[in-house]
This record gives structure tokens, C-alpha cells and sequence, in this order.
């Protein structure tokens, strides 16, 4: 007993699971770029917003002022040594 063989349903299934593996490669190559892309964006941010940090401290410091700078609930007063060995 022979079982026949329709060659055009046989076709549309292989044409389908062949495009829902190149749609799952496409979506697993795109979601990993994607990844990516976000975690450099947080880390160029983080950067950023460090040297802003450091550029505004320079800068308050510049004029021998105390400069306050608060953690959670400690707070430290910075100043620039060089300001202490003028006076």
C-alpha cells in the first residue's frame, strides 16, 4: 500500500517552515543588535554624565569655595588643595 504524494502541499510546507527560519534568524540577529545598541548607549550616557560630574567640580572648586557634594545622606565638602597651600 502506497501512500501518494502531493508535491504541491509537500512544497508550500517545506517554503514555509524554510521563510519562518529565516524570519526567526532575522528577528534573533535584530534583537541581539538591538541589544547591544542599548547597552552602549547606556554606557556612552554613563560616561557622559561622569565627566560632567568631574568638569563641574573642577569648576566650582576653581574659585577656592567649599563645595558641597551629597550622597545619599552624607554630605562632604570639597576644596582644591592647592587653595589650602596659599593660605
Amino acid at each position: 500500500m502506497k501512500i501518494p504524494i502531493n508535491y504541491k502541499v509537500l512544497s508550500v510546507i517545506l517554503l514555509l517552515a524554510v521563510l519562518l527560519l529565516a524570519g526567526q534568524i532575522g528577528l534573533n540577529a535584530y534583537s541581539g543588535y538591538m541589544t547591544e545598541t542599548v547597552s552602549d548607549s547606556y554606557t556612552a550616557g554613563y560616561g557622559d554624565g561622569v565627566a560632567a560630574a568631574i568638569r563641574q567640580l573642577v569648576v566650582e572648586t576653581g574659585n577656592c569655595d567649599p563645595v558641597p557634594v551629597r550622597f545619599d545622606n552624607v554630605t562632604r565638602n570639597l576644596i582644591d588643595i592647592a587653595c589650602l597651600q596659599q593660605g
